[in-house]
């Protein structure tokens, strides 16, 4: 889906395997970043992986940061993440 705002993001419905892109028409580069965190989504869904919400978002925002440099959000998940995974 296209929208106007500034922000880009996506969405994973857990059990159903669906990925909702929501970019905005001036932030189509942030297309693969958030594909990236919510295919991550859909690997821990897979795995049967059932952590708090913090430890999956930290994840998925640890594989956006390695595979892209930058991260969109969740920087306090990603340090916890970080802080839990060491």
């Amino acid at each position: 889906a296209f929208r106007e705002s500034e922000k880009p993001g996506g969405r994973y419905v857990w059990g159903l395997g669906v990925i909702i892109l929501d970019i905005p028409k001036n932030k189509l580069e942030d297309l693969i970043p958030v594909l990236d965190h919510e295919l991550t989504h859909y690997v821990q869904d897979i795995e049967g992986v059932e952590e708090p919400r913090s430890y999956l978002e930290g994840m998925a925002t640890y594989v956006e940061l390695k595979l892209h440099g930058k991260i969109r959000g969740y920087q306090y998940e990603l340090r916890r993440y970080l802080k839990e995974a060491n």
